[in-house]
């Protein structure tokens, strides 16, 4: 019998996904052949997309080894590297190699395809995603960015856990959220039930021509080789007057990000205006993008990260410091209220630095 689960997570197919490899609406098949009735999704021309960790999967490593030929990988890059960032290195860069050094210490895997991505997200950062303030702030000016009108259609191109679906939750929004790695699919529907969830590739996105109001992409495209393709996609899928709100990092690149991360490149408000503007958004919108909180928070953020690892390690009930002192996390926010002078002064546009922001809303 067929699950009630699978059901539910079949009922918004066919419309709007479309095949990724022909372009074609997709349809639902009910099969028996002397086994259990089974579901499979397939185009009209016969290609089949499988489950993984119970997810539709609609990637290159979804598809059934038969039609991997049909998919050449392929499509346009930007650059790799700084783009345009000629500037020399500064001691704040120096600061976050080494940060990235102490949160990737220990790591055997290397960045590759959905293997890696699946330990990308796991479930104890799932606290990390909600409560750091830093993601707090972002969120915050998503929700400024989103058109009043109700009901949308959203899309989160990169859901991870789910951190950005849960604040969207219960505002009259039609939630979808694609994720390149299944696994974290997981933990995205047992915090926000009502999204549509799949598995799918930015640069083929499986979902019909203008049919969502808005798509969210945080810290996505650097870790997308063909990055002008993904935005490109994100385009298309969006109605004429759509919303991409997207976010990649600003601060200078090296080789070390790849390597540990999968970063091909770190972006200049420039280059990234550039290759929206490229993809046919008429206009790109800098959002606020808190300069100097960032940046005194980025002096303090190993030292967090090393409490919260010792708090897990301490504690039988697996507390971090993001509840220390109270399901309240009244530790973290008694040290976050040490900022907030900061926050208040980058939240004036004199000083709030946003031709260098890298967190912009494009339209088309």
């Amino acid at each position: 019998m067929i699950a009630v689960e699978e059901l539910k997570r079949l009922e918004g197919l066919p419309s709007p996904f479309v095949c990724p490899v022909s372009g074609t609406r997709l349809h639902r098949t009910l099969s028996s052949a002397g086994q259990p009735l089974a579901i499979s999704v397939e185009d009209g021309h016969g290609r089949r997309f499988s489950q993984t960790h119970g997810f539709w999967n609609f990637t290159r490593e979804g598809l059934e080894d038969a039609d991997l030929s049909r998919w050449p990988r392929g499509g346009h890059e930007s650059f790799r590297g700084n783009g345009t960032l000629d500037r020399p290195d500064r001691l704040s860069d120096k600061f976050d190699r080494l940060v990235l050094r102490l949160a990737k210490a220990g790591r055997r895997s290397k960045p590759k395809d959905q293997e890696f991505y699946n330990q990308f997200f796991m479930e104890k950062d799932v606290l990390q995603f909600t409560r750091d303030y830093r993601n707090i702030l972002r969120r915050h000016e998503l929700l400024r960015s989103l058109p009043r009108l109700r009901p949308l259609r959203v899309i989160d191109l990169g859901c991870g856990t789910g951190h950005v679906l849960e604040t969207l939750a219960g505002r009259g929004i039609e939630l979808f959220g694609m994720e390149y790695a299944p696994s974290p699919l997981r933990s995205c529907e047992r915090r926000v039930p009502q999204a549509t969830l799949f598995a799918g590739d930015m640069t083929r996105i499986p979902l019909e021509t203008d049919s969502f109001d808005v798509a969210v992409s945080l810290e996505v495209c650097e870790h997308i080789q063909f990055d002008v393709t993904a935005m490109r996609e994100a385009h298309r899928i969006l109605r004429p007057g759509g919303r991409f709100i997207m976010s990649v990092p600003g601060n200078r690149h090296d080789p070390l990000y790849m390597e540990l991360i999968g970063h091909y490149r770190h972006y200049t408000q420039a280059a990234l205006v550039g290759i929206l503007r490229e993809v046919g958004f008429s206009q790109v919108l800098p959002l606020r993008h808190y300069p100097n909180f960032h940046q005194r928070y980025s002096l303090l953020w190993p030292f967090l990260s090393a409490a919260d690892r010792l708090v897990g390690k301490m504690s039988s009930h697996r507390r971090s410091i993001y509840t220390w002192g109270g399901r309240d996390g009244s530790f973290y926010r008694g040290l976050i209220s040490r900022f907030a002078g900061i926050i208040r002064a980058d939240r004036d546009p004199a000083r709030a630095k946003t031709d260098e922001s890298t967190f912009v809303v494009a339209i088309k």
